[in-house]
C-alpha cells in the first residue's frame, strides 16, 4: 500500500497499516477520555470488551500470608530493645547454630537495614531492606523489596510486621508475613518458617528476660 505525506510517497506493508492502525485506535480511545471526562468515557465503553487490559484478580492476602504467636513473661519494652538494639539482636535472630555476623539498622520509615547470617561452614548471607514502619515498643513493619536509598531489589519476597503487645505483665508477640505470591508463601514454609521463626523468637525471648 502507498501512503502520501506532503509531497512524497511512502510504501507500507499490510502489518505495518495495521499496527498504525492500532495505533490510531488506541489514540482515538485516549482521545475520547480527554473530552468526554472519566465517567462518560466508562459509560460510553461500558459494552467494549476491555478483558485485555484487566489485570487478573490478586490471591486474598490469607493465603499469602505465614503468622508465628507467643506469649513472653517478658515486659514489651524489653522484648521490642532485643529486637531493636543491633549487639542484641545479634545474640538470637538466627537459628543456632546459625550466627549473626553484622547488624546495620536506621530505625525509622525508610531507614535501611542489614542482616548479615554466617553458616556453620562460616559463609556469609546479606539480607538487606528497608524499614516501612516504626512505631517504639509496638510495632515494626520492614521488608527486602527495597535495600538503600528505596532502589528495588532483585526479587522482593516479602513484607514482614513485627508487635508487641501488653498481655498479663508480659508481652504478646506477633510475626506476620506476607509474600508477593501464594508460591512464595509455600515456599518460605517449606523452608522452615515455623520451625526457625519459632526458635528465634524463643531465644528472642531468653535474651529480653536477661535485661
Amino acid at each position: 500500500m502507498q501512503i502520501r505525506i506532503g509531497s512524497s510517497t511512502a510504501q507500507m506493508s499490510n502489518r505495518g497499516l495495521q499496527c498504525t492502525q492500532n495505533f490510531i485506535g488506541q489514540c482515538r480511545i485516549l482521545g475520547a477520555g480527554l473530552v468526554l471526562g472519566p465517567e462518560r468515557f466508562a459509560f460510553a465503553y461500558q459494552e467494549k470488551d476491555m478483558s485485555e487490559f484487566t489485570a487478573p484478580a490478586p490471591t486474598p492476602i490469607e493465603q499469602r500470608e505465614l503468622i508465628l504467636t507467643r506469649i513472653f513473661n517478658v515486659p514489651r519494652a524489653k522484648v521490642y530493645r532485643a529486637w531493636t538494639e543491633p549487639e542484641l539482636l545479634k545474640k538470637w535472630f538466627a537459628p543456632a547454630p546459625w550466627t549473626i555476623a553484622k547488624v546495620e539498622f536506621d530505625l525509622r520509615p525508610g531507614g535501611t537495614s542489614l542482616v548479615v547470617m554466617r553458616s556453620p561452614e562460616g559463609h556469609e548471607f546479606g539480607n538487606p531492606g528497608v524499614f516501612l514502619d516504626v512505631v517504639k515498643n509496638e510495632k515494626l513493619v520492614f521488608t527486602d523489596a527495597f535495600v538503600k536509598a528505596w532502589q528495588p531489589s532483585e526479587k522482593a519476597f516479602m513484607v514482614a510486621t513485627v508487635t508487641f503487645e501488653d498481655h498479663e505483665g508480659g508481652t504478646k508477640y506477633t510475626a506476620r508475613v506476607q509474600h508477593w505470591s501464594a508460591a512464595d508463601r509455600e515456599a518460605h514454609e517449606k523452608m522452615g518458617f515455623h520451625e526457625g521463626w519459632g526458635l528465634c523468637a524463643d531465644q528472642l525471648a531468653a535474651v529480653a528476660a536477661t535485661l
